[in-house]
């Protein structure tokens, strides 16, 4: 069985602290408790007829993406991207939403519509040189993608100083990346784990470090990083709960214990609302 899918689409898996007015300040950080997307889609969908607000509208089409109706999801944030709302976080959900379409595209489609995650990312940082998170899916991209993609450690590293002038924390975890691209093992997990040790945000970091030690083979150390990314509070990008506990299943079943691994799996179905996260848990299960 594969356990270790590529950390590029890891991040579209791959991503709680309920919904308060705070976290709806901004559409990069809000979080919907439980991951319940279907439900966020709902209270919208059921608000007497007023108009939602910019921000519910991006809220709207980030339920569509995690339940996996994409052609929604883009419908509902090309309206956003035309009206320049939040333009940098608008054009990386539109990255996102494109990664997660891979799985669903024929084998002719899928370099194509990678391409137009990476195009989406640039679009991001065009419109807002700041946005990190779209800096680091763009050095992600680059240093994971399979080469016919798109994927070049060397243009990665270009993107190296952007990034860094954008988020030294995401830089960081750049550095990590490509290092683990590189072979250079020790290299690359000090520098995952000196930013999954740090606050700014945890949660990514703490997923690639995760990914490398499957990578490494070194299951039983991705699951005490799995362990404390459950125990975080999460936000609408990070990996929702069903993901994190797919991850543990896999790791588990690397370590020789298929019971436990079974348990893990059906935690994932019982909590997942992605069609797609649900036939992979399917297929998981299925292969033990």
């Amino acid at each position: 069985m594969k356990i270790a899918p590529p950390v590029w689409i890891l991040v579209s898996l791959i991503w709680l602290i309920g919904w308060t007015a705070e976290a709806l300040a901004s559409p990069s950080t809000f979080s919907i408790a439980g991951d319940d997307y279907r439900g966020l889609r709902e209270r919208l969908t059921s608000q007497d007829k007023r108009p939602l607000t910019q921000l519910e509208q991006f809220q709207s089409a980030v339920a569509a993406w995690r339940l996996g109706d994409f052609a929604t999801a883009k419908s509902e944030l090309s309206l956003l991207i035309e009206a320049k709302y939040a333009l940098g976080d608008s054009y990386y959900l539109e990255g996102l939403i494109h990664l997660s379409e891979i799985d669903t595209v024929n084998i002719f489609k899928k370099t194509g519509t990678a391409k137009k995650a990476l195009n989406a990312w640039q679009q991001a940082v065009e419109a807002d040189p700041a946005h990190a998170l779209s800096h680091f899916a763009i050095v992600g991209f680059f240093t994971q993608a399979p080469g016919i993609a798109g994927g070049d450690i060397d243009k990665a590293k270009q993107w190296l100083p952007k990034l860094q002038a954008a988020s030294p924390y995401f830089y960081q975890i750049g550095l990590g990346l490509i290092s683990a691209k590189a072979g250079e093992a020790e290299a690359a997990e000090a520098q995952l784990t000196a930013g999954a040790l740090t606050e700014t945000d945890q949660p990514v970091a703490m997923m690639q470090l995760a990914q490398f030690y499957f990578q490494q083979e070194a299951f039983d150390q991705a699951l005490a990083v799995l362990s404390r990314l459950r125990d975080l509070p999460r936000a609408w990008h990070h990996p929702t709960l069903g993901q994190i506990l797919l991850m543990q299943g896999l790791a588990t079943d690397a370590l020789g214990d298929r019971s436990a691994a079974e348990q893990f799996f059906q935690q994932a179905a019982a909590v997942t609302q992605s069609p797609g996260l649900s036939k992979r848990i399917e297929r998981a299960i299925e292969a033990l």
